[in-house]
């Protein structure tokens, strides 16, 4: 056998010697008891401690975890591209929801416009039939409650002044608090007098309007 030979021999029998320490590594990553003695032979036939093996059996062991990651991270990809299934379907059945209450709500809110409108004609359309009411006895009457009621507001709104003004004040004296009492009093029934007579107006005045808009 040439030098040569023997030193390709040689390679040949260090690189399988070198995969023997990375495969005995490899089982004791995945928990395969490994005595010393092993270890020491195995070592030092490619010039390495039994330190080195503890190192190369940490790779192995990172390498696992490195993997078990791995794992986690595909998996987390295949949830991500279910979830994201999920909500472009919820997406596209809050757009087809859309539309139906488009299409449903859309001729009610135009009634709604249609029929505010119509409100707010009920709100105009009585002062119009009563200022064009051709009843002239209607209108007089009219006019005669509406000019009852202002004079009646004006006396409701003198009494309530009256009734603030007629509080009692600290350190009053007796007589002076029991006239201040009395005449509160006297003013305060002709204001319930009054505001009666509003409400009867009030009735009056809606009788009225209604027979001006009937005419």
């Amino acid at each position: 056998m040439t030098l040569q030979e023997s030193v390709a021999e040689a390679e040949a029998i260090r690189e399988n010697h070198f995969d023997t320490f990375v495969q005995t590594a490899r089982r004791a990553a995945l928990g395969e008891q490994i005595d010393a003695a092993e270890i020491e032979r195995i070592t030092s036939r490619i010039g390495k401690s039994p330190a080195d093996f503890s190192s190369m059996v940490g790779q192995f062991e990172n390498r696992a975890r490195l993997r078990k990651q791995l794992a986690t991270a595909r998996a987390a990809e295949s949830l991500h591209i279910g979830i994201q299934a999920q909500i472009s379907d919820a997406n596209e059945q809050l757009e087809a929801a859309a539309m139906e209450h488009q299409r449903v709500t859309a001729p009610l809110q135009a009634e709604l416009v249609r029929l505010r409108d119509a409100m707010a004609q009920a709100i105009v359309l009585p002062g119009e039939l009563c200022r064009s009411c051709p009843s002239r006895e209607l209108r007089d009457r009219s006019a005669l409650l509406q000019s009852e009621r202002d004079r009646v507001e004006r006396r409701l709104t003198a009494a309530r002044d009256e009734i603030e003004k007629l509080r009692a004040f600290p350190g009053e004296q007796d007589a002076e608090k029991a006239q201040r009492a009395a005449k509160r009093g006297r003013v305060e029934a002709d204001a319930a007098l009054l505001l009666a007579r509003r409400d009867e107006l009030a009735e009056q005045a809606e009788g009225v309007v209604a027979a001006m808009i009937e005419y």
